[in-house]
Order: structure tokens, then C-alpha cells, then sequence
């Protein structure tokens, strides 16, 4: 019997192995692209005050995507600006102990805006909890 010969039996001879295949490669990310109707659909729904999340979803586009269309399109954005009364209602807010997370939920912005406008205000943060 030949060396290979001898060496092909021995292999055959082995039990197959009880290792998992390794899952197949994950498919190249998908590109989405809008058509002009598409686009005319996406600024009248975001003029139409839906949520860009819910467009980005709708369309299967990212927000950041969304965003450049929008910017594009010439579509103005939607700001949630806060007014001298909402600053008003905060700092008495945070004054009495809530914090800006809670002040944030209540107004629909980032906590990290009501911080800073608070802070332009002359409002002293107060630490955070766990932090020296």
C-alpha cells in the first residue's frame, strides 16, 4: 500500500468532528436608494410633522441619511426650542431637586441641553450622583 493510500485510510478512519460549522459570512450591508418620489414623499411627511425616526423606518434609510436629504431638499429642520418660560419652569425645577434627565423628558430634549442652557443661565449643576 502507497504512503498516500495509507495516509487517506487514516483519515477516513477518524470520526468526523462534533465542532459546529462556523455560521456563514453576513451579507454586505444593503443600500437603499430613494427615488424621486421617494424623495418628494420623505419632505412632505417631514413637513407634515411625522417623526424622522418613523421615516427612517418607513423608507429603510438611516437617520443621519434622512437628515442629508432633508438638508438636500432644501426642507427647513424642526427644532425643539426652548422658550424663556421653559427655562424658567426648569431652573425652578431643578432648584427643588429633579433632574435634568426628568426637566429633559418633560421639555422633549436632551438633558445635556437643559444642563447647558441652565448653566448659561448661571444655574450651579449639582454633581452627579456617585461622582466626587
Amino acid at each position: 500500500m502507497s504512503y498516500e493510500a495509507a495516509l487517506l485510510e487514516k483519515v477516513l478512519a477518524q470520526p468526523l468532528s462534533d465542532e459546529p460549522v462556523p455560521p456563514p459570512r453576513p451579507r454586505k450591508q444593503q443600500h437603499n436608494r430613494l427615488t424621486g418620489q421617494d424623495l418628494t414623499d420623505l419632505c412632505e411627511a417631514y413637513e407634515a410633522d411625522v417623526p424622522l425616526k418613523e421615516l427612517t423606518a418607513r423608507f429603510g434609510i438611516h437617520r443621519v441619511t434622512a437628515s442629508a436629504i432633508l438638508e438636500r431638499q432644501g426642507v427647513p429642520r424642526r427644532y425643539r426650542k426652548l422658550t424663556t418660560a421653559d427655562l424658567d419652569a426648569a431652573a425652578a425645577s431643578y432648584a427643588a431637586g429633579d433632574s435634568l434627565t426628568t426637566i429633559a423628558g418633560r421639555l422633549g430634549v436632551n438633558p445635556t441641553t437643559v444642563g447647558r442652557r441652565l448653566t448659561k443661565r448661571g444655574v450651579v449643576l449639582r454633581k452627579r450622583n456617585g461622582w466626587a
